[in-house]
């Protein structure tokens, strides 16, 4: 269908403007408004490329929908979860927005991690399914900046879910305000969204809210008609439907073989196929490139091939990292901690005080057991990864749950640092500041280490 990148001004007028602008052919379709008996499960974007600032524009964007149905005489069910390249279920489908409210408070204040749309759609979907009501209409709205890794696996997931009746609305944020070109990762998020585009996608460059109080006004208005724009009109309370005209040129879309330019006034050799690769001009993103109709990931003129057969296409300027240094890092960081742990303990056991010294061997038998843990799973982890030089690409995360372990692990360690240390006070037994100090620094740097490390194969997405 079209899509309109839409600015703060222009989102809180955007569906009286339109109820003026489409075709006629409208007509009422049941009540609306503020009353939804609906199911809805909000998917927020937490990976590594949401900022501070955006993830609070997320934040507050599901606040103002739920005071926005919070005085409902019939209040949808919602439901709120989070992705990177796992994904979570954070609050379960409830008409008790303050439990979402409560959650919002206490989530991270940035995201982190690499990008899996699908286990964001699949975690959604899996939920509605299993404490869902079957007879109410279902809705995912997905907030994404739509660069992930898995875009074949993305798109399946999409096509399931509306297959099975369940609509996406694809939130496209944050956007670039760069009105020449489209912003990466459009033409996925326009996939993954329900049909009509214009009644399920929004790209968005600023203000968040706005945007998602306004599509969420369509919640119960779908009449299942891909042809056709349902949306609601506030000042009656009725939904409306009509066949929108991108162009403005009196055909429909559904009927228009280039429904983004006037047929009036259309180059008429945009109708032709100037590369001679069956796709007319104007529906071929790539018009001169007889192998290709959408730029790939290489882009018009460049082949998507793999000529070296490494297993990655050639353009994306993949080769191996080496991931030894990390690895060394990783170990002397929690050799430093188990060294740090096993002296303070030595020390507190020499204390007179009999509950002290109880207690600090309990905790070195539970350290020595996590360091064993963690020996193993470091031991295990490649010497080398594939990293690739596009923008396009991220990664998977074959080998996130172990670093995901080995962190944690880190975190324990330094627990039991501390938890020492409060002991050795109580047992009158002085530790040396540099001890503590020199764990908190080495961990420090290994997990910054870590941080970089490129877990699994690298993902790519379309352009």
């Amino acid at each position: 269908m079209f899509h309109r990148g839409l600015s703060k001004s222009y989102l809180s007028l955007f569906f009286t403007a339109l109820l003026l602008a489409l075709p006629s052919k409208a007509f009422s379709q049941g009540a609306c408004g503020v009353p939804a008996d609906a199911e809805i499960f909000l998917m927020l974007d937490f990976t590594g490329s949401s900022s501070e600032i955006e993830v609070t524009a997320e934040k507050d964007a599901v606040r103002n929908l739920l005071d926005y149905y919070e005085t409902a005489s019939t209040k949808p069910r919602m439901a709120l979860g989070r992705f990177n390249t796992s994904a979570s279920v954070e609050v379960e489908l409830t008409t008790e927005y303050s439990l979402i409210r409560q959650q919002l408070d206490i989530l991270p204040k940035a995201g982190s991690g690499s990008t899996r749309i699908a286990t964001g759609l699949s975690a959604a979907r899996d939920h509605l399914v299993s404490n869902g009501t079957s007879f109410k209409p279902k809705y995912i709205m997905l907030f994404s900046d739509g660069q992930t890794g898995g875009v074949t696996d993305t798109k399946k997931m999409a096509a399931l879910i509306k297959s099975e009746g369940t609509y996406i609305f694809a939130i496209h944020y944050p956007v670039p305000k760069d009105p020449t070109r489209e912003a990466p990762g459009a033409d996925l998020m326009k996939f993954i969204a329900s049909s009509p585009e214009i009644d399920f996608y929004r790209s968005v460059t600023d203000d968040l809210s706005a945007a998602v109080q306004a599509l969420s006004h369509n919640i119960v208005c779908e009449d299942g008609n891909p042809c056709t724009s349902n949306i609601c009109d506030l000042s009656t309370a009725t939904c409306k439907s009509s066949e929108p005209d991108s162009d403005g040129d009196g055909v429909l879309d559904c009927s228009d073989i280039c429904p983004n330019q006037d047929d009036k006034v259309v180059d008429k050799a945009t109708l032709k196929d100037k590369d001679g690769d069956g796709a007319i001009d104007c529906q071929d993103s790539c018009p001169t490139d007889f192998n290709k109709v959408s730029p790939g990931l290489c882009g018009c003129g460049a082949a998507d091939e793999d000529a070296n057969q490494d297993g990655y296409i050639d353009c994306l300027g993949c080769a191996p990292v080496d991931t030894t240094a990390m690895k060394v890092s990783m170990k002397k960081g929690l050799t430093e901690q188990r060294k740090s742990i096993r002296k303070m303990a030595l020390k507190i056991s020499k204390s007179e005080d009999r509950k002290s010294v109880k207690l600090a061997k309990k905790s070195l038998k539970a350290s020595e057991a996590l360091f064993k843990e963690a020996t193993k799973l470091a031991k295990a982890l490649p010497n080398s990864e594939i990293k690739c030089a596009s923008r396009y690409c991220t990664t998977s995360q074959t080998h996130r749950p172990a670093l995901d372990r080995l962190r944690q692990i880190s975190t324990l360690l330094q627990q039991h640092v501390n938890y020492l240390n409060s002991i050795s006070v109580k047992a009158k037994v002085k530790i040396p500041k540099k001890l503590i100090a020199k764990t908190y620094t080495v961990v420090n740097s290994a997990n910054l280490m870590v941080r970089q490390f490129p877990p699994g194969p690298p993902q790519c997405m379309q352009r």
